[in-house]
């Protein structure tokens, strides 16, 4: 289950339906996707018919007195799945899975499965600096899942020590690597010009601001020439506009390209084209775009962000810097450029095999399995 079209962009959409997929195709596991419709005035996104998962439309629909305006996660606070529970019934699955984030639509999932007495599982892909993913609400439903899936050591270590989940009931499960492994020769060799990447939403957490200023300062401080490419979701139309001004402040018109809405063909475009990927998010619960890079063999330069910093030094590919500020962001860079040193592609390759889906989401089926076989435990809701 989850509020969005599977089709969305963002990485919560492309998360739950790469999960269902390797369920389906590499576990043989029938998996029913109950998709919302997004909140109203959404685009329409078309029906998926990903592998062998079956993505039924679910109208998301608010509460009486919601009237869609405000803060995003404000409004999904107030929304419902119509129609879910007539369908679970006529389903009747072994297990209900919740993915991603805390959500009112997240409570109705729980009280489903409570009702059917059915297996919870939860994969709540949580922002640790996020008040509404970590308050006592989402804590308490934590606590009363049969399952909680993290997708990183630093959220499953919160939710054992914060919101009190018992162990045995943490499953953690880093996200997998869908594209082919190819060896890919040293950046931006011969280059006049340094070619940076960045993939995510125009929203103001993920600091993109940060990187059209570490631009300038290789430019001014260090006289070196970089062209950034910033694509992703124009979620925040109010961000876009700021990082257009910021631009024409900075004098990076030739070297600061804004693709809003990409598409996925262009995207991959980007990505073989780039010498650096940069992620400079403040908040974040995995990081699909940096791990695109990495198997892309796009050399991430990255903040010290506990969860995604964790994935570059885990693959041994990338740089992490010392600081989260534009200045060390261009001094990281600088850096890259200086050096020149090939990478160990064996060891990156190597990585990416370790974590393709089908090894990637064995622990999950198995757990689904196995949680199917028994009754729910007693007093867990």
């Amino acid at each position: 289950m989850t509020p969005w079209p599977l089709g969305s962009r963002g990485g919560g959409q492309r998360l739950v339906k790469e999960v269902a997929v390797a369920l389906a195709t590499h576990h043989s596991l029938d998996v029913h996707v109950a998709a919302g419709t997004g909140l109203p005035g959404s685009p329409a996104v078309r029906v998926e018919a990903a592998g062998e998962i079956h993505e039924v439309r679910v109208p998301l629909v608010l509460r009486t007195g919601a009237d869609g305006r405000g803060r995003r996660d404000k409004v999904t606070m107030r929304s419902y799945l119509r129609g879910l529970e007539p369908l679970a019934e006529a389903i009747r699955p072994d297990a209900i899975v919740f993915v991603p984030h805390y959500s009112s639509c997240a409570e109705q999932a729980a009280a489903l499965a409570a009702r059917m007495h059915l297996p919870f599982v939860l994969m709540p892909a949580i922002h640790l600096d996020h008040p509404l993913h970590t308050g006592r609400a989402a804590r308490q439903l934590y606590r009363s899942a049969d399952l909680v899936v993290c997708l990183s050591e630093t959220e499953r270590q919160w939710l054992l020590r914060s919101a009190r989940v018992p162990a045995a009931r943490l499953l953690l499960l880093e996200c997998g690597w869908n594209g082919p492994v190819l060896e890919r020769g040293r950046r931006g060799k011969g280059r006049d010009v340094v070619q940076l990447l960045t993939v995510g939403a125009f929203v103001r957490h993920k600091q993109i601001d940060h990187q059209l200023q570490a631009v300038a300062r290789l430019r001014d401080r260090h006289g070196l020439r970089a062209h950034l490419t910033v694509a992703g979701a124009l979620a925040e139309p109010a961000v876009f506009d700021h990082l257009l001004r910021l631009r024409h402040q900075l004098h990076l018109e030739r070297d600061v390209e804004f693709l809003p809405d990409c598409a996925d063909a262009d995207l991959t475009r980007l990505y073989i084209d780039a010498d650096c990927f940069l992620f400079t998010s403040r908040s974040e619960s995995f990081g699909l775009a940096l791990l695109d890079a990495i198997g892309f063999g796009v050399l991430p330069v990255v903040y010290p962000h506990p969860i995604y910093g964790q994935l570059v030094r885990s693959s041994g590919f990338g740089v992490v810097t010392g600081r989260a500020t534009p200045t060390a962001l261009a001094e990281a860079l600088r850096l890259v450029v200086d050096a020149d040193a090939p990478v160990d592609e064996g060891a990156r390759m190597n990585w990416l095999r370790q974590h393709a889906w089908p090894q990637a989401s064995a622990p999950l089926a198995e757990a689904l399995r196995r949680l199917s076989r028994y009754q729910v435990r007693e007093g867990s809701r």
